[in-house]
């Protein structure tokens, strides 16, 4: 069955590609394209594309000479696998009928004989870390046929004035929170909980009473209450302006005419670094880029684009600024649109 090659090696210089792990037969290498520079340098039914295989390497024919050792290849190749067949599917659909017939639903009654899947658990002394990190997946582990948890549920509380943590229950006032008819207690005294919260009430009490504003004129901070104007009897303005719509809609009725903003492209650019290449912008209607370099051009919407983090790889052309290279255009997203790739070279704008 034909597939992609994904774990192979590619030394330009020697011309070869080493597929790991597979013992090649050059009758089922199907065709070996280089992505990076968009190059096909295998494929047998063309004269020149054809090559040699030893082992796990293909020695090439085509002089990969001037490309780099680090180009994404795609490599087709049939390893002889039948594909499924309607006996072999067959039987699998057995199996999974079998497994089908070990889940239950929720609520429903278990008989004698009924299929299930057994829960197994590693034995050990001592509890402890089984994967590398925390979100790693890891079995139940048990010692004594009992499953490990933070404490031993079965064994009871002793009996008898035992603390439980550090709160000694034995020692707490045989009556801390009082009666309604304790009496409040002094300021900053002792006393039950009742008269300490009589105490505070009484207080807020006292301190209501203490706040009277005196009569007459006086003032509240640097506010003079009693040098404010009377406000002119009539239609008068109060604030900065005022609508007189007796009628709404009909007497001085208000029309609001909001024109667009109409937009313009910006004058194209050439860049050739890596980073932010077009700042944010709540204004933008549209934004484009294109690959002018003959390197893959990664390309995300925000900033910190790398060869590992993007949304677009645009694909090189095959000579610098030829128009061939790959271009992404949008229409919604006004924020940073960054760069990221070996040498790049492109073009953008923004409407």
């Amino acid at each position: 069955m034909r597939k992609i090659v994904d774990n192979y090696t590619f030394d330009a210089s020697a011309q070869q590609v080493t597929l790991t792990g597979v013992t090649v037969a050059v009758n089922r290498v199907v065709a070996v394209w280089n992505q990076t520079d968009g190059e096909l340098i295998y494929y047998p039914a063309t004269p020149g594309l054809g090559g040699t295989a030893a082992g796990s390497v293909i020695t090439l024919l085509y002089d990969t000479t001037s490309m780099s050792d680090t180009d994404v290849l795609v490599i087709y190749y049939d390893d002889g696998v039948e594909p499924a067949r309607s006996d072999k599917q067959d039987t699998g659909n057995g199996y999974l009928a079998t497994l089908a017939g070990a889940v239950i639903a929720e609520d429903a009654p278990v008989g004698n004989g009924q299929p299930g899947v057994v829960l197994m658990a590693m034995r050990t002394e001592s509890p402890a870390y089984t994967s590398d990190s925390p979100g790693d997946a890891e079995p139940l582990q048990v010692k004594d046929g009992r499953l490990f948890a933070r404490t031993t549920l079965d064994e009871a509380i002793p009996a008898g004035d035992n603390n439980i943590g550090n709160v000694d229950v034995v020692t707490v006032p045989a009556d801390p929170f009082g009666t309604n008819d304790d009496a409040a207690a002094t300021a900053g005294g002792t006393g039950s909980m009742s008269a300490k919260l009589r105490r505070a009430t009484q207080g807020l009490e006292d301190l209501k009473t203490a706040i009277v504003l005196s009569a007459g004129n006086n003032n509240i901070g640097d506010v003079d209450v009693a040098t404010l104007p009377a406000l002119p009897a009539g239609t008068n303005v109060i604030g900065k302006f005022g609508i007189d719509q007796t009628t709404p809609d009909t007497t001085n009725a208000v029309s609001v005419i909001k024109t667009p903003k109409a937009s313009s492209a910006n004058t194209p650019s050439i860049g050739t670094s890596a980073g932010d290449a077009i700042a944010s912008n709540s204004s933008r209607k549209a934004w484009g880029i294109q690959n002018l370099g003959t390197n893959t051009l990664y390309v995300r919407m925000a900033t910190g684009a790398s060869t590992t983090v993007f949304h677009f790889a645009l694909k090189p052309g095959y000579a610098t600024d030829d128009g061939h290279g790959g271009a992404v255009h949008d229409d919604m997203y006004t924020g940073v649109v960054s760069v990221a790739g070996t040498s790049p070279r492109y073009t953008f704008y923004e409407l």
